[in-house]
Formats: C-alpha cells, sequence, structure tokens
C-alpha cells in the first residue's frame, strides 16, 4: 500500500498545489477486499503501462523499479490481483483485490 501512496504522490508535479491522492475501500462479491489507489497525475501512456512492474523499470530518473514490482509480487502471493488504469494527463488507478482469507491470516499471524 505504501508504494501505491508514494508513486501516486510522485504522479503529481510540483508545480501543481491541488493533486489529490484518493484511497477508497469498495465492496466485493467475490470474497476480497478491495483496495483502490487513485491520483490526478500525470497518467500512463500504453507502453508505458505494459512495463509497469517489470523490475528495474522505472520512469523517474532517481527510481529503482522495485515498488510497484513489490506490490505485484505481494499481491499475487496473497491470491489476489493488481488491476491498473492510467490515461496521459488524466493520472492513474490502481486496485488491488486479496482474497479475505488472506488477509485474516496475515492479522492473526
Amino acid at each position: 500500500m505504501l508504494h501505491l501512496l508514494v508513486n501516486a504522490g510522485q504522479a503529481i508535479p510540483p508545480e501543481r498545489t491541488n493533486g489529490t491522492v484518493r484511497i477508497r475501500g469498495l465492496a466485493s462479491d467475490e470474497g476480497a477486499v478491495r483496495v483502490q489507489v487513485a491520483d490526478d497525475g500525470i497518467g500512463m501512456s500504453l507502453a508505458t503501462m505494459r512495463r509497469a512492474g517489470t523490475p528495474g523499470f522505472t520512469t523517474r530518473s532517481d527510481g529503482t523499479g522495485m515498488g510497484l514490482r513489490d506490490v505485484r509480487e505481494i499481491v499475487a502471493r496473497s491470491g489476489g490481483r493488481l488491476r491498473f488504469d492510467a490515461r496521459p494527463g488524466e493520472g492513474a488507478t490502481f486496485e488491488m483485490h486479496i482474497p479475505e482469507a488472506s488477509c485474516i491470516e496475515g492479522v492473526l499471524e
């Protein structure tokens, strides 16, 4: 979750003083916890979206390209999935679907 929030904040250009990052918990009929992180930042091109989450790929000069890869890996290990959508200049939305059983096990361990 932290990686998604940091990425969302970094997607808002520094010259903007009114950027928005939203976190939403969503109902699910699938027995899953759904959490959405959305921003109104610079968005991503289709080419960038195709590479997003690939180890070492980053659009930032000071980035490592490991944050989104880590998110994908953690969500996948929980039996969940990560979906995202973005448009250049319109921001990005990332949504994690995590099975409720994985969330409960993680809390009790």
